[in-house]
């Protein structure tokens, strides 16, 4: 059982300490397969997790508490990600408003796993740990030499001018916000954000606009999942393992489309909305190279298809497909075009130019694209082997391209509901009867 493999190399003692090997990012951006995910030891997240701030501070004369972001800086996000990772599920939704109660981790662990590996926001932290290495939080035209970062912690700076980093604003301190806003985060006294932060959240329409959105996922798309799931798993606890897990599967991927509508709505305003002439995200996007841009706006596009294919983004299934061959420092004209022998390179640069590719397609082909994987997504062993068959598709031989081809055009054909299947018995039967009349 891959998952029960996973959880038990993600122990809470190996967790207790800071990795002291390598980080190898290759391993990371490859994953481990389906089936076989990377142990917790070999993720991003043995360098620093468990040494992360907490961004809940006390007030011993009170015994109230306060919440201090750091929004410009990359630990004090990925500290965000892990309160809301340790947090959200139980408070406001299940009459638990106490961080301390035996009650609230029991629920927790129900709803994301026994250490929390189900919860979708693990995979937002990787990416934001990629924006990071690749130099693409600090200023548009800075370079990282990852082989001189001895101990494999990616820089903190968030530079003000980084279109990525203030798109991840959107993905992370918004949806901090918006938790907060919709009471599915224990209760604090304040807020308090660094100055930039604030200036962005008191100032710009698209966080606005995000921290409306995501308040909005909370209270309505999660806190039904949550309250459903504990509902069946109450009800159903004398039920075969088998029921309960597909119960859980079918609410969850309910709360991820939900999620996926979030993600894709905040892209569409932020990048694509031309009304907006002032948006910030626009701005920022037109001062990087013409790679870099292009890069940039066909990774807002693919989020589309993502959606449409509903894939997840927890701890597992991050550790299974991996992050991606994404390129490892900013595009410009001079490395666009560079060849190398390295394997992992090649990948890499066949990542790029794929998603480049994106940017140029109209609405209406990008249309097409999403309605294409959106119709492949109702069959489950699409959804589950999407990473290696996009994979095969994008780097394997031609014998590989062929099959998961062949593959994709028989399950796109297949009827996907009870009225497909009538008109293909209907077609089938219309077809049957002429030929039977031509026979002499």
């Amino acid at each position: 059982d891959p998952e029960f493999h996973f959880t038990m190399t993600m122990t809470s003692s190996s967790r207790s300490q800071p990795s002291t090997k390598n980080f190898d990012f290759d391993i990371w951006q490859a994953g481990g397969g389906k089936g076989t995910p990377l142990p917790y030891e070999q993720s991003n997240f043995a360098l620093y997790w468990e040494e992360l701030p907490s961004i809940a501070v006390n007030n011993d004369k009170t015994q109230e508490y306060h919440l201090e972001v750091h929004g410009h800086s990359v630990m004090g996000r990925l500290a965000v990600y892990k309160y809301l990772i340790e947090t959200t599920g139980c408070f406001g939704i299940h009459n638990v408003n106490d961080s301390t109660t035996t009650t609230s981790e029991i629920i927790q662990k129900k709803i994301w796993g026994e250490q929390l590996e189900r919860h979708f926001l693990w995979g937002y932290a990787s990416i934001l740990d990629w924006e990071a290495r690749s130099g693409r939080l600090l200023f548009p035209e800075t370079t990282i030499n990852l082989e001189t970062n001895d101990n494999g912690i990616p820089p903190d700076d968030i530079s003000d001018q980084s279109w990525w980093g203030f798109v991840n604003f959107n993905f992370c301190i918004c949806i901090l916000l918006g938790a907060i806003a919709a009471g599915v985060v224990p209760n604090c006294s304040c807020l308090v954000l660094d100055d930039a932060s604030q200036e962005l959240v008191d100032t710009d329409s698209v966080v606005k606009k995000s921290i409306q959105w995501w308040s909005d996922f909370w209270k309505g798309p999660f806190t039904k999942f949550s309250q459903s799931l504990i509902a069946t798993q109450n009800k159903d606890s004398s039920s075969d393992a088998a029921v309960v897990a597909d119960a859980y599967d079918c609410l969850y991927d309910e709360m991820n489309t939900n999620e996926w509508m979030v993600h894709s709505r905040v892209f569409q305003y932020a990048v694509f909305d031309k009304k907006h002439s002032d948006c910030k995200s626009r701005n920022l996007l037109s001062q990087m190279p013409l790679p870099e841009q292009e890069f940039a706006v066909g990774f807002c596009r693919i989020v589309d298809m993502l959606a449409a294919l509903n894939v997840r983004t927890d701890l597992v299934t991050t550790s299974e497909n991996g992050v991606g061959y994404l390129p490892l420092s900013v595009l410009s004209t001079a490395n666009a075009t560079r060849t190398t022998d390295n394997c992992m390179e090649q990948k890499r640069t066949k990542s790029v130019q794929n998603i480049q590719k994106f940017s140029k397609m109209d609405h209406d082909t990008i249309r097409t694209v999403v309605s294409f994987w959106r119709r492949l997504a109702k069959w489950k062993s699409i959804r589950e082997n999407i990473s290696q068959i996009l994979d095969h598709m994008t780097h394997g031989t031609v014998l590989e391209k062929s099959k998961e081809l062949c593959k994709l055009l028989f399950f796109f054909l297949l009827p996907g509901n009870g009225i497909e299947l009538a008109r293909w018995v209907a077609f089938a039967g219309t077809v049957g009867m002429l030929y039977a009349r031509k026979k002499p």
